[in-house]
């Protein structure tokens, strides 16, 4: 996810979600909710636009899993 997210080219950015995400995926945030491959293309272009072309995303914390769902911070 972390990758998708980094990912600046569309195509690759799409292989990405596509290979992390189930088709009826659902993303929730606090700020954002997306549901689907579409959904989360579209969220993912809309941070990298909105933010500085330097920023990385990275995950601090190990991923919290369980019920087919997960969190993290």
């Amino acid at each position: 996810m972390i990758d998708a997210i980094n990912e600046r080219d569309p195509a690759h950015r799409r292989s990405l979600i596509e290979q992390a995400f189930t088709p009826d995926c659902l993303y929730i945030d606090p700020d954002d909710e997306a549901e689907t491959h579409d959904g989360l293309d579209e969220l993912f272009a809309r941070i990298q636009r909105q933010a500085p072309p330097e920023l990385r995303f990275s995950l601090p914390d190990p991923v919290d899993a369980h019920h087919q769902q997960a969190r993290f911070t």
